[in-house]
């Protein structure tokens, strides 16, 4: 706190300083950058203290400039006490009515965040399994470390190379990706073809493990946004689309 106050006496004397290396001659600077050290400064104290700093500290800024106004023979015009107080209260008032806009603001990054990376790993989970000429696969798993048949995608998932296509994470097969859980409250649920696994041949086509099409979609949702879709093509591809559904 010492250092804050610090600050803002500093941020009040540059005006003197200003004056004092200006030529006489010279026109006063408008001590613009010092106002907004001082108000960065005062923005740093906590709301309990603020009133007792700002009476310690006030005076001296509008010092500070009355004398560089009376020294042109301008007429001196400063920030009250009360002045700021209202200021500052009305600032507050703002910040608090756009809590709760700027709550939803973050809700709905973190639920296209989410969908994005889903999206971005399986078309690396595909690019992955072009490139060994393996079959990659893509599956829930609630310990990070084996396939899950029960469960949501919400819980974590892994990408790994299939080579024998059993749909397991074998000694000898290579794991490719650990994915933790989605952030808390975003739940991701899945259309019957995909909803355990999502399985890339080293043509990059999605098929299921006993060779027939695979296509579906995940629903990526938070209470109150709206819903996301991750919908897999069988032709491999993904693509993300958004919905008028509110999420319950």
């Amino acid at each position: 706190m010492a250092v804050v106050v610090a600050r803002v006496r500093r941020a009040a004397a540059g005006v003197r300083r200003d004056y004092r290396a200006s030529p006489a001659s010279a026109p006063p600077r408008a001590p613009l950058g010092h106002l907004f050290d001082f108000a960065r400064a005062v923005a740093a104290i906590g709301s309990a203290d603020l009133l007792n700093r700002l009476l310690a500290v006030a005076p001296n800024f509008r010092f500070a400039a009355c004398s560089q106004a009376r020294a042109f023979r301008l007429h001196c015009r400063a920030f009250t006490l009360v002045e700021m107080a209202v200021a500052l209260a009305i600032a507050a008032l703002l910040a608090v009515a756009a809590l709760p806009s700027f709550h939803d603001w973050i809700g709905a990054y973190q639920l296209a965040n989410h969908a994005r990376h889903l999206a971005e790993t399986m078309t690396r989970a595909r690019t992955e399994a072009v490139r060994r000429g393996h079959r990659v696969n893509l599956c829930k798993a609630l310990d990070r470390g084996q396939c899950a048949d029960n469960g949501s995608w919400d819980a974590g998932f892994v990408v790994f190379v299939d080579s024998n296509h059993n749909g397991r994470i074998d000694g000898d097969e290579a794991v490719l990706e650990v994915n933790a859980g989605a952030p808390h409250g975003i739940t991701v649920t899945a259309n019957r073809p995909v909803d355990d696994y999502v399985s890339y041949t080293n043509l990059g086509q999605a098929r299921m493990l006993n060779g027939a099409l695979q296509m579906g979609t995940f629903v990526v949702c938070r209470h109150g946004q709206l819903a996301l879709h991750v919908v897999l093509a069988n032709t491999g591809r993904v693509r993300i689309e958004k919905t008028s559904d509110r999420c319950l």
